[in-house]
């Protein structure tokens, strides 16, 4: 296999800064989100400490992302689920791009299991 297919998919740096890619992929299709948990699950076991607090960040915002895209669905019946989606857009974007910046600057996340944005 190629080498540079080798460097994203194992644990690091390459592989958060894909992953955060796919979750920020979501926003135009849902299905990136689910590879992107894919590669959470192969690579957190082996991941330093840096990565770790990444891997954890990440997977905490895809489920309390799905949690909020479940309510925001149900709500949507009585209108104020529109609402809901978009702040829950938002509130998923700001949450993958600071995570993202503090992994290009080789920093650990500094509180992975928050359920804010940082």
């Amino acid at each position: 296999m190629d080498q540079r297919i080798i460097d994203y998919t194992t644990s690091g740096k390459k592989n958060l800064v894909l992953v955060y890619s796919l979750y920020l992929g979501s926003l135009l299709s849902p299905l990136f989100p689910f590879i992107g948990v894919v590669f959470v699950y192969l690579n957190q076991d082996k991941a330093d400490d840096c990565c770790t607090s990444h891997y954890l960040f990440l997977l905490r915002s895809v489920v309390l992302g799905l949690i909020g895209y479940g309510l925001s669905c149900i709500m949507a019946l009585i209108v104020i689920g529109f609402i809901l989606y978009f702040l829950l857009a938002i509130w998923f974007t700001l949450r993958m791009v600071i995570g993202l910046k503090y992994c290009l600057n080789n920093q650990p996340h500094p509180n992975p299991k928050t359920l804010w944005i940082r």
